[in-house]
């Protein structure tokens, strides 16, 4: 009756759960580029920025995992 977010610890768990969700890609990231020179082939590598944060979304699947566990 008495608990609540902040004397269980659950807090943390929610802070952990916003961040993960926070990256995405977004419309005002659109054209910009991170380069990086790789010296051993003499090679310049070339991401977007919204296709880097797509691929770190994908640690969202942990919220399709734990509901299947608390389902069960």
């Amino acid at each position: 009756m008495y608990d609540n977010l902040i004397n269980t610890g659950l807090y943390k768990n929610l802070i952990f759960e916003i961040l993960i969700n926070i990256i995405a890609p977004y419309p005002f990231l659109d054209n910009l580029k991170y380069r990086e020179y790789v010296a051993e082939f003499d090679f310049n590598v070339q991401y977007e920025i919204n296709d880097i944060l797509l691929f770190i979304s994908f640690a969202r699947v942990y919220l399709g995992i734990t509901f299947i566990v608390y389902l069960t």
